[in-house]
């Protein structure tokens, strides 16, 4: 039987008695001490699970990642993430992207502060920005580790 390309992803607050798992085909850390940042997840499963997790992580969680024998955790900033969630039926699908620095500070940042969701075009826009793609096939599952440095990242956009 083949292995899933999928990376199960889980939230366990003991306080509350609150287990939470999804599925991520992407994610995205830098490394850290005690433990690596998370920069970028992309996951799915049940709609109620998918919502939860999505909410944990934009409030600050902690999450822990299965990845080959190793279970991994990774920590992640509260309120700085750009986020989107799409729903079809039984299935969900959720995209937090880390905020740039700069982006962070700017009162007028493409989310919604209201609803805590960016549209399509927004986070397309940021993802290019980032030379992401959120077109990557689903099957695909990767851990990506940063380096410790800062990127220089170059600007897409042609000036005029």
């Amino acid at each position: 039987m083949p292995s899933s390309r999928l990376i199960p992803i889980t939230y366990y607050n003991a306080s509350k008695e609150i287990r939470i798992s999804a599925y991520a085909d992407l994610i995205i850390i830098e490394p850290a001490k005690p433990e690596p940042i998370l920069r970028c997840i992309r996951f799915g499963g049940y709609p109620e699970m998918v919502q939860a997790m999505y909410d944990s992580i934009y409030a600050g969680a902690t999450i822990e990642a299965r990845i080959g024998d190793a279970t991994r955790r990774f920590s992640s900033e509260p309120k700085r993430f750009i986020r989107q969630i799409s729903r079809d039926g039984v299935y969900a699908e959720a995209t937090l992207l880390a905020k740039d620095d700069d982006e962070a500070q700017r009162p007028n940042h493409a989310t919604k502060e209201n609803t805590g969701r960016t549209d399509e075009n927004e986070l397309q826009s940021v993802n290019s920005r980032f030379v992401l793609s959120n077109s990557l096939s689903s099957t695909v599952s990767a851990c990506i580790l940063l380096p410790p440095v800062r990127l220089q990242l170059a600007s897409t956009r042609q000036e005029q």
